[in-house]
């Protein structure tokens, strides 16, 4: 077993497979490094790594498996991330990634179960299928503003989460891509432009509250003093979150055989009243 490997200076690229199940501990990485191949160092039992400055491209699995790895350091000149980077990584505990990425690829940080917190630089526009699933100790993510779609089950089963950072004003959210993230009680969902009935399924979120500015609307009631808001009519369901209503679910549902969202909130019949809807729109 090896501690620490020093690469010649004069290498620009790692082949696919290079270093896969090897046993060291660390490497040097030569400044002129530009790319690293398809499962370069996966299964082996690096510790750490640094990139270089002049770093460019990580393909696919490069680090798959590395059950030891604890700290990555991208660096800002890599611009491309394949599939799987980092998928079952289980110490990974810190990973600095690159400013100049525009999108977070599947599985890649997949099942890294020692992962608290990630930032998602400003570059980022997507984050794809099951980017972070099963992160088990992740608990804070701030968002890059940028990103205006997270994909199916990108954070499923993220079960300490509890803090998530968002402020894009446009959103668009995959099926699951939250769902079993029970610890998540609050989000902003200022910008939602679409999401699916299971986005958040079996997740905290509704029992928190929802951010004022949502723009969803009043539309009917469902008996018990508890009502329907949909996408339509956003000064309506503006007001009635204004009059104390409560967050309980979330749903699609179809018309004329389309899909729209609706979010069921609690309110009470006297301000339904003060929103100029009568009995009728109650079921008793």
């Amino acid at each position: 077993n090896l501690e620490l490997i020093t690469l010649p200076s004069t290498v620009t690229d790692i082949g696919d497979g290079a270093f896969y199940k090897c046993n060291f501990e660390s490497i040097v990485l030569p400044s002129k490094l530009e790319s690293i191949g398809e499962f370069a160092f996966a299964c082996s039992s690096l510790k750490s790594i640094e990139m270089p400055e002049s770093m460019r491209i990580i393909n696919k699995g490069a680090f798959y498996r590395c059950s030891k790895l604890e700290s990555v350091d991208m660096k800002n000149g890599v611009v491309y991330l394949g599939d799987d980077v980092f998928n079952d990584c289980l110490n990974l505990k810190i990973v600095i990634l690159s400013e100049s990425i525009n999108t977070i690829p599947s599985r890649t940080l997949y099942c890294c179960d020692a992962l608290e917190e990630i930032y998602i630089p400003d570059n980022v526009v997507r984050i794809s299928e099951q980017a972070f699933v099963f992160c088990g100790a992740l608990a804070k993510v701030r968002m890059s503003p940028n990103v205006t779609y997270i994909a199916d089950e990108a954070f499923y089963c993220c079960e300490v989460l509890n803090e998530f950072i968002w402020e894009s004003d446009s959103k668009l959210i995959g099926r699951l891509a939250f769902g079993e993230c029970t610890s998540l009680k609050e989000f902003n969902f200022v910008g939602i432009e679409k999401l699916y009935e299971n986005s958040f399924q079996n997740s905290g979120i509704f029992r928190g509250p929802i951010h004022d500015g949502s723009g969803f609307a009043f539309v009917q009631g469902l008996g018990g003093g508890v009502a329907h808001l949909t996408a339509y009519d956003a000064a309506e369901a503006h007001a009635a979150l204004q009059r104390g209503g409560e967050l309980v679910d979330l749903m699609l549902e179809g018309r004329n055989g389309g899909g729209f969202l609706c979010l069921i909130v609690k309110l009470v019949i006297g301000d339904a009243h003060g929103l100029g809807l009568g009995n009728h729109d109650f079921l008793k």
